[in-house]
């Protein structure tokens, strides 16, 4: 008989992913009802802008495969070194303060939370290494580097380690590096709550009333990424629900 404990399991992972679903709503809403406004425009408030990715306010960031400068990277390595059916995957973000700006003004964007950001495709950088006793000396070393400075900076960082299952192992590589950038120089959409610093500068950061997007992706674009997300979620949130419906009755007798 399957035990009810597993029907609660599936429950507790559709109001997650039902949580996402909401997260994701809130968003395109804030897309949708926010006009964006050149920036010198921008007042204190709900806003919408886009601009270009001037210089990071402190150093940049070397984004750990291309060495480029950036406001904001992504990362992640995949191992499975021995070609065991188990590996581990390892991940971790950082983002400095920085500015857009377009020909008639400039505002500053504190990005905070990794969930925050959405990078397109077209920002990602893979590389598959098939020998990790191999691996370029050069690429091996900005790993480790940076793996040593993220957990230094000011900038938030998150790193989390978890098995690979079975099923998912890869067939392209002993291991495997992504990484996604937004560069200064890059197209940038912000959605978020305008307020005045201490210095009585126009920020936009995380923290403020309602959501904060931030993106390399126009907002008709990032719009229609997060309606296939949301209907994703959705079909998520209803087949965990039946599943669990499905084992309740089982552990009822029913069927």
């Amino acid at each position: 008989m399957v035990s009810p404990i597993v029907g609660v399991v599936l429950l507790a992972m559709a109001a997650i992913a039902g949580y996402g679903y909401v997260d994701t709503n809130r968003r395109i809403n804030a897309i949708d009802s926010r006009e964006t406004v050149s920036l010198w425009q921008a007042t204190p408030g709900p806003i919408a802008v886009e601009g270009t990715i001037a210089v990071a306010d402190v150093d940049p960031i070397r984004t750990p495969l291309t060495g480029e400068e950036a406001v904001f990277v992504d990362w992640e390595r995949e191992e499975n070194p021995h070609g065991e059916d188990e590996g581990m995957t390892t991940t971790g973000q950082r983002a400095v303060d920085f500015g857009i700006e377009d020909d008639r003004g400039e505002i500053r964007i504190r990005p905070k939370t990794p969930d925050a950001v959405t990078v397109s495709s077209g920002a990602r950088t893979t590389e598959y290494v098939h020998d990790v006793d191999v691996i370029d000396a050069d690429l091996r070393e900005q790993l480790e580097a940076f793996d040593t400075d993220s957990r230094d900076t000011d900038g938030w960082y998150q790193q989390s380690s978890a098995k690979i299952a079975h099923g998912l192992r890869r067939e392209d590589g002993d291991m495997r590096f992504i990484q996604e950038a937004l560069t200064p120089g890059d197209d940038c959409y912000v959605v978020g709550e305008a307020k005045r610093d201490a210095d009585g500068e126009l920020v936009i950061e995380t923290g403020g009333d309602g959501p904060f997007v931030l993106s390399n992706m126009g907002a008709e674009s990032l719009a229609e990424h997060y309606e296939g997300n949301q209907t994703l979620l959705l079909l998520i949130v209803v087949g965990l629900v039946v599943a669990a419906g499905y084992v309740f009755a089982m552990a009822a007798g029913v069927i």
